[in-house]
């Protein structure tokens, strides 16, 4: 099994099945694939649109590939930084997950992992290993979750948010 496998089961632990919450942003999402982005994927191979309650592991997997997992290049990442950078794309957005990274080793923000985030990321883990690394990215998701979660329509998902960063921290041995 690839590292990529792995964590990927995890990640598929963490989203479960399908649901369409009504306070959810993300609206109808199916092994943690939004409707939204099911549809590009199917109209961008050449395939009817349909249900994202419809969606095949092969597909889900295919999306966390090529959508998440590669654009972090995380194939290259230490454990556990890889599941844990990895996660927080699959639930912030590779965006987000990159800023967080970035903002940790002290590069410009860029809407890649390019070559000045791959140098500064090399030379932060020879010094001071990875899992500081780690441990500040999770740090600004949970302030994160509690800027939009501590009040509003999203405080309903605060404590399964917490809870899973919990869970990816005894997965990943933090």
């Amino acid at each position: 099994m690839s590292r990529f496998d792995d964590c990927l089961h995890l990640i598929l632990n963490f989203e479960g099945g399908f649901s369409n919450d009504p306070a959810d942003p993300g609206g109808a999402t199916n092994l943690g694939i939004i409707q939204k982005e099911y549809d590009a994927y199917r109209t961008g191979h050449g395939l009817p649109k349909q249900s994202v309650k419809l969606i095949t592991q092969a597909e889900a997997k295919d999306i966390y590939q090529k959508q998440y997992w590669d654009p972090l290049h995380a194939e290259f990442l230490a454990q556990p930084l890889d599941v844990v950078l990895f996660d927080t794309a699959v639930n912030l957005g590779v965006g987000r997950a990159l800023h967080y990274l970035q903002n940790e080793l002290g590069v410009a923000n860029a809407s890649t992992f390019d070559k000045n985030t791959s140098d500064a990321y090399h030379a932060y883990t020879a010094k001071h290993g990875v899992a500081p690394l780690a441990t500040a990215v999770l740090t600004q998701r949970v302030a994160w979750y509690h800027h939009i979660g501590d009040s509003g329509k999203l405080n309903k998902f605060l404590k399964g948010w917490l809870n899973r960063v919990d869970a990816l921290k005894k997965w990943a041995g933090m």
